[in-house]
Formats: C-alpha cells, sequence, structure tokens
C-alpha cells in the first residue's frame, strides 16, 4: 500500500460511488496527521513482509526473511536464530491484561479476496477479531490492479467501521488510530489522460490517450515488473481487452513470474491522542515504540504520565494499527487484517 496504491485507490472508490474519483477522500485521508515511513532492512533495500511486520509490531529493525527475531538471526540459518527472540506490542498489551487471544479459522488456506467473498454471498467475515487477509499484496504480486485496487476499497471501509465502531462505544476520543503499510509495490498510475477516466482503463475512446512511439493506447496502470511483460501492443487487441475483470493482468516492464515489492516509502496516517508522533520522516521500527509510549506499554510502562495500574487505565483506552494489518485493542476487541 505504497502512495501510488492509496492514489489510485482513492480514485477507485470515488469511481464507486459515482463520483469522478480525483478528488474523493478516503477514511484513512481524513485522519489529521501523516507521516512517511522508510521500510528498509538491514540487510535489504527493498522489504519483505516478514521483516516489515517486525519493524511494525516488535520496534525491531531485522534481516530480509525473518520474522520474530533480532538482526542477528540470518535467514535459512537456523542455528543463527538461537536467543535472538523478541516480544512484540501484543505481549506488551497483554502484560497489563489489553485480553485471551482468540483464533477464527474460516479458509483452509488464504481469506477469499473481497470481490470472490461478495459473490458467494455466505458469512465469511472480511474483518473480524483476528483477521489476516494480505490481499492487497497478493494482487499487486499477480499484477491484477481491479482486485488490488478493490481490496484496498474495503481496507478503507474497515477504517472507517473501526472509527464508527468507537465513537458508538463513546471509546473514539480515548482512541489512538494508526494506519500504515509494511511496504509498497512497484505498481504505477500515470500516462495524460482526461479526468474521470477508468483508473483500471486507457481513458475515454473520445479522448484516446495513445503512445507517440506506437500510436497504441497507454495504460493507466502499469508495473515495473511481473508476469505480463510480453503483452501485446496491438491497438485492436488492447482495446477489446475488458480492464474491468478479475482476471485482467496489468502490463509489466521487466519480465518476473511475481511482481516484486518496491522500496519506496510508505504513508502512515494517524488519530486520536498522541497521534502527533506519526508526522514526518519515519524509521518503521519506531511506529511500536511511537503506539507503545501512548498506550505506556512495554519499556514505557513507567514513564512520566502513565499510571501503575492496569492497561484499563493506561493513557489511552484503545490502540488500532492498521497496517495491511488491521488490530484493534479495545478491552476484549481485536481487529487484525493484513
Amino acid at each position: 500500500m505504497g502512495i501510488a496504491t492509496v492514489t489510485a485507490g482513492r480514485i477507485r472508490k470515488g469511481q464507486i460511488n459515482g463520483q469522478l474519483g480525483e478528488d474523493y477522500l478516503t477514511e484513512m485521508e481524513q485522519f489529521p496527521h501523516l507521516g512517511m515511513v522508510k521500510t528498509y532492512n538491514i540487510d535489504s533495500q527493498t522489504s519483505d513482509s516478514a521483516a516489515a511486520a517486525t519493524a511494525c509490531l516488535c520496534g525491531v529493525k531485522t534481516q530480509i526473511g525473518t520474522i520474530g527475531v533480532d538482526g542477528r538471526a540470518i535467514r535459512n540459518d537456523c542455528p543463527s536464530s538461537i536467543g535472538t527472540n523478541i516480544s512484540s506490542i501484543l505481549d506488551w498489551a497483554q502484560t497489563l491484561g489489553s485480553s485471551q487471544p482468540l483464533l477464527g479459522l474460516f479458509e483452509p488456506d488464504h481469506m477469499r479476496y473481497e470481490f470472490d467473498r461478495n459473490q458467494s454471498n455466505d458469512d465469511e467475515p472480511s474483518f473480524f477479531l483476528l483477521i489476516e487477509g494480505g490481499r492487497i499484496d497478493h494482487a499487486h504480486h499477480d499484477t491484477i490492479p481491479r482486485i488490488a485496487l478493490d481490496e484496498f476499497v474495503e481496507f478503507d471501509n474497515a477504517v472507517g467501521q473501526a472509527k464508527r465502531t468507537l465513537q458508538a462505544n463513546g471509546a473514539l476520543d480515548d482512541s489512538l488510530i494508526i494506519v500504515t503499510a509494511d511496504h509498497s509495490h512497484v505498481f504505477t498510475i500515470g500516462s495524460y489522460t482526461s479526468r474521470g477516466s477508468n483508473i483500471l482503463g486507457f481513458g475515454p475512446l473520445e479522448q484516446p490517450n495513445l503512445s507517440d512511439i506506437d500510436n497504441a493506447p497507454v495504460n493507466i496502470i502499469a508495473y515495473g515488473n511481473g508476469p505480463n511483460f510480453n503483452s501485446s501492443r496491438n491497438a485492436t487487441y488492447l482495446y477489446s481487452l475488458n480492464v474491468n475483470s478479475t482476471d485482467y493482468r496489468a502490463p509489466a516492464a521487466q519480465p518476473m513470474s511475481s511482481e516484486t515489492h518496491a522500496a519506496e516509502d510508505v504513508p502512515v496516517y494517524a488519530y486520536g491522542p498522541w497521534s502527533h508522533l506519526f508526522i514526518g520522516t519515519l524509521e518503521q521500527h519506531t511506529i511500536a515504540h511511537k503506539m507503545a509510549y501512548a498506550a505506556c506499554w512495554g519499556i514505557y510502562n513507567t514513564r512520566e504520565g502513565c499510571p501503575k495500574a492496569s492497561a484499563s487505565q493506561c493513557s489511552i483506552s484503545n490502540l488500532i494499527l492498521v497496517f495491511l494489518f488491521l488490530i484493534s485493542l479495545h478491552n476484549d476487541l481485536f481487529l487484525y487484517d493484513e
């Protein structure tokens, strides 16, 4: 969920709601504080999900391909991980009493894409207690923009629902909500298309967005690498494509069997008490420390201003991290969406 995904997701959500899209405002973009997060690993310019999650949740940068361990652990070297285990913000919260873990299993593998869940019309949840659904990431790896952006839309809907739930329970003013991503993708939007053009397409036929080299239509969305690197540039073929399809793959510049992550910074949006801590350019591993500081958890339990009693009396009553993972600690409420 890099900046390009947020922008394209904003336009997609606006167009789903019958608007042009460019001037739409998502739930997360209505938060008052914004920062940029550096996602590199100790040994890698571009992060994977494991190392990025460790940084966000454990407050420690680590090596690529490792999770829940510090920088001494090396991928594919099991002996190097002995004695390197680290705790997470969830451990820090549970130490002060935030409830017992609750596990819900709804699929034998990954949760379904939101599009497929809607089509089946069953009761599999999209956001619930401990929910993992890191499918914005998966759709980007497959270079399927319709799926990636629809997953973003549902993700943003969850942000809004979290706010409304807290507000309905009179807890919003005492809640810190953080929205961020573990990493970005080599996903891009561009070309000189007209305002309100379908974000998934080429632009309107009456105002064609054509290449000045081969005179064929230019995609608004493309990837820096991925499986569709040899896509045809035949204009008749391109105009025959159903770019709104959940099977359509966007073109890629360089050949890869699976599109890769990107090294660019990702946004962090913050709302509520202590949200001012999340402005400027941040190291990714400081996110966990800022949340713990705000909530008086872990090593910050005895900082000035923190009560000595239980977690229910901490300086904020709820902490929500929406991080391509959605986490909500609201006494016994816990939401998680990757």
